[in-house]
């Protein structure tokens, strides 16, 4: 039984890359977005960013993020 589910979930992720046609790609421009807009808070660490595209078992997309970042940047507050 653990097997078929096992087998189900890898023909999930392959029928996802199938159908995003490139995962590494969604995953490049993902990377680029949460750099460009982490960057403008936190000292990333550009090459620390992780992005993995799964599906679960619901059929919903499982996007998993990691960053690593040296220090938070003095950030001002606007007072309207």
């Amino acid at each position: 039984m653990k097997e078929a589910r096992n087998a189900a979930g890898r023909l999930k992720n392959v029928l996802m890359i199938d159908k995003i046609k490139s995962p590494s790609g969604i995953e490049d421009l993902l990377k680029s977005d949460i750099y460009g807009l982490l960057d403008n808070y936190f000292e990333v660490i550009p090459e620390s960013i992780d992005v993995r595209l799964n599906i679960d078992d619901d059929n919903l997309y499982d996007i998993k993020i990691s960053v690593k970042a040296r220090y938070v940047k003095n950030v001002g507050i606007l007072i309207q």
